[in-house]
């Protein structure tokens, strides 16, 4: 009895003393169970030759969802970062399982959406590279179509939160362009020239969370007119 009393204290003196932030709090009591509620739905690029493929994994509404995300997003949260993975990945397994079989032979890229170099700096790591650098621990066979060096945003820009669609879409425009340089780490098969060095691959582009649309968006048409065939967008959640 003494004994639990004093354990109950020392985390009383624990938490005042280290206090978490409601987030965290929200995080530690999920059991590591991941809130999925998956979502479909396509967007048509202008082009009128490209559709995005796009699934969101939950609701960013779902306070559970939000917290872990800000968790992982701004304090890069170990528990946060094991749950989205856990669940991330198993999506991506099967994804690509069933991709396998349906385009045998051909590449399939997972990449993340990249941060610009002050934003990295600032936050000190990219949250998505963090997500599938924990996946590839988890799924390990994941790990050959994990690709964290071909998109890179060398555009610096304002946060999109703040700013409504019109000035998303200027925002975030012309903000992405290709790593030549990451490009010793792919199948030579497919480097067919400078202008479509994606040429017949399919790409993954996985983000943290989707609302206009206009960062994967501008970020994919990078990827189309490198080569890509195909861009399938892996969003953690979708916000309404």
């Amino acid at each position: 009895m003494i004994f639990s009393y004093i354990t109950t204290y020392k985390k009383l003196i624990a938490d005042l003393i280290f206090p978490y932030s409601t987030d965290e709090q929200i995080v530690a009591n999920l059991n590591r169970i991941f809130p999925i509620h998956i979502s479909t739905y396509r967007i048509h690029i202008k082009d009128g030759k490209h559709t995005l493929h796009i699934t969101a994994l939950s609701d960013y509404g779902n306070h559970k969802i939000s917290a872990l995300i800000r968790t992982l997003k701004y304090v890069g949260n170990k528990e946060a970062v094991y749950i989205i993975a856990t669940a991330l990945g198993e999506y991506l397994l099967e994804t690509v399982a069933s991709y396998k079989i349906v385009n045998p032979g051909k590449s399939l890229y997972i990449v993340p959406m990249p941060l610009a170099k002050k934003r990295l700096q600032k936050r000190g790591f990219n949250q998505i590279e963090i997500l599938l650098k924990e996946i590839t621990k988890q799924y390990p066979d994941l790990a050959k179509h994990i690709k964290t060096r071909i998109l890179i945003k060398h555009k610096e820009t304002k946060p999109q939160t703040k700013l409504n669609r019109k000035e998303r879409l200027q925002n975030i425009k012309g903000a992405f362009s290709i790593n030549k340089k990451a490009f010793g780490e792919l199948d030579t098969l497919h480097i067919s020239s400078k202008s479509k060095i994606l040429k017949n691959a399919d790409i993954i582009l996985i983000d943290d969370v989707i609302t206009t649309g206009s960062t994967v968006i501008e970020a994919s048409k990078t990827l189309l007119n490198a080569g890509a065939d195909n861009i399938y967008i892996i969003t953690i959640a979708r916000k309404l």
